[in-house]
């Protein structure tokens, strides 16, 4: 129906209770457990949408904490109303959505192979901290 379907809503309201899961963040820092892993979004679907289903799902995981790097999505969206899957309308033939997930999978995984290199060091306990302190 051109809007985020209901299994990716309740994922992303899965994803925001462990977000506030104070005993699954790091002790030291209160980083959460998304910290240092990246996200990314493959919308299938035959109704138009996915550019806004893509935007709900890469906030939603920048806002918990997940790394986004460039191109970290991929759709296919096919005619409109029931239809064929993607393997079976267009598989291998769709070069621009092929290129897309090969653009989204391999930034993602040299993402993640930086950030397991070059953990983010953020303290959000510290900043947290120093925001509470700071008078205006």
């Amino acid at each position: 129906m051109g809007h985020l379907g209901s299994v990716a809503q309740r994922v992303i309201e899965r994803l925001d209770s462990l977000f506030h899961e104070e005993d699954l963040a790091d002790p030291e820092t209160g980083q959460f457990l998304t910290y240092n892993k990246v996200a990314g979004a493959l919308v299938t679907g035959n109704e138009d949408g996915a550019h806004s289903s893509v935007a709900q799902i890469l906030w939603a995981m920048q806002e918990f904490g997940f790394t986004v790097p460039p191109n970290a999505n991929s759709y296919w969206v096919g005619p409109a109303g029931p239809g064929p899957s993607y393997l079976e309308a267009a598989g291998p033939e769709w070069e621009y959505t092929n290129g897309k997930h090969r653009y989204m999978v391999r930034n993602l995984v040299y993402f993640a192979g930086l950030l397991k290199q070059n953990p983010i060091p953020t303290n959000l306990k510290a900043l947290q901290k120093d925001a509470a302190e700071t008078k205006r």
